[in-house]
């Protein structure tokens, strides 16, 4: 019988203003199949999100590459302020959320978990 890879729910970014242009804690997915974030944001906040992924054994900022998406992916609370990213067949080792501030303002919160579908 196959193991079964598991990645709690954690949170990987905390009351972060959106001012700043923060980025979450990075995230090991070696062993999962797919991993979903969940974004919490403040009504005033209006940020764009990237996702950027690196397969080094320590995830090196500097070594990174943005998940091409065909669009921009946009997070404005006055819309919505819980947002979903689903992720599959993920291919590298390392995720993490970076988010740019685009005249908005208020907190972020992220939470990521994860899984495998097993052999």
């Amino acid at each position: 019988m196959s193991r079964r890879h598991l990645i709690r729910k954690f949170q990987v970014l905390t009351n972060s203003d959106s001012t700043t242009s923060p980025s979450s804690i990075s995230t090991d997915v070696s062993g999962v199949d797919f991993i979903t974030y969940q974004i919490d944001c403040g009504s005033t906040v209006n940020s764009f999100l990237k996702v950027y992924v690196s397969n080094d054994d320590q995830f090196n900022s500097s070594n990174k590459t943005e998940l091409d998406f065909d669009t921009t992916l946009t997070i404005i609370g006055a819309s919505d302020t819980s947002y979903t990213i689903h992720v599959e067949n993920l291919g590298f080792k390392w995720l993490q959320l970076s988010f740019t501030n685009n005249g908005g303002t208020g907190l972020l919160n992220a939470f990521v978990t994860g899984a495998g579908r097993g052999a």
